[in-house]
């Protein structure tokens, strides 16, 4: 552990010399707050990652997954990653990728309502993208609304023939169906 912290150190050592040698290289903030979260300044990572999101609201695009799993035991810091993402959409409501970030966030936080409308969002503003619908689809089945979530799972299974998915994953789309026409049923 005390080997670890050291390399953390180290690591913010050479980002803060980074950025004293080009303070304009986005990166640079960036990596410096993942060395924050990860050494545990949740608190102070979520700062430095809400500056980068006021400027650019991408700025986390390739690494939302991976900053949202780290802070699945920090509802407060999630919260507030995620309260950006809401406010971003409101200003940019057809930005799907902003929709699919408050959506996969509340999905975290275990804020199912919301992350259901994100996702119902998401689906609109790109119908042929498979992972809005899969999302979608598994919200609307964790929330018991079997009967769009059944809907939901037909459009995937058409999309993905449509898009030529190998056999497996349209198979377990099929069962998907299944089990979602059994819960709608009454769950037997």
């Amino acid at each position: 552990m005390r080997r670890a912290q050291q390399s953390y150190s180290q690591a913010a050592q050479l980002l803060a010399e980074s950025k004293a040698l080009d303070a304009k290289y986005s990166d640079t903030d960036l990596r410096l707050a993942d060395v924050l979260r990860l050494q545990g300044n949740a608190s102070q990572a979520i700062d430095m990652y809400l500056k980068l999101l006021e400027t650019n609201p991408h700025a986390l695009d390739s690494q939302v997954t991976q900053i949202a799993d780290g802070l699945r035991d920090q509802p407060d810091q999630l919260r507030r990653l995620r309260d950006f993402y809401t406010a971003a959409v409101a200003k940019k409501p057809d930005d799907a990728v902003l929709h699919s970030f408050s959506g996969l966030l509340s999905v975290r936080m275990n804020e199912l309502p919301q992350a259901a409308a994100a996702f119902a969002s998401w689906t609109k503003l790109q119908p042929q993208s498979l992972d809005a619908h899969r999302n979608y689809t598994l919200v609307l089945s964790d929330t018991r609304q079997y009967p769009q979530a059944l809907a939901e799972a037909q459009t995937l299974l058409t999309l993905a023939q449509a898009q030529q998915l190998p056999q497996a994953q349209q198979g377990a789309i099929q069962g998907l169906i299944e089990f979602l026409k059994v819960q709608g049923a009454g769950g037997k």
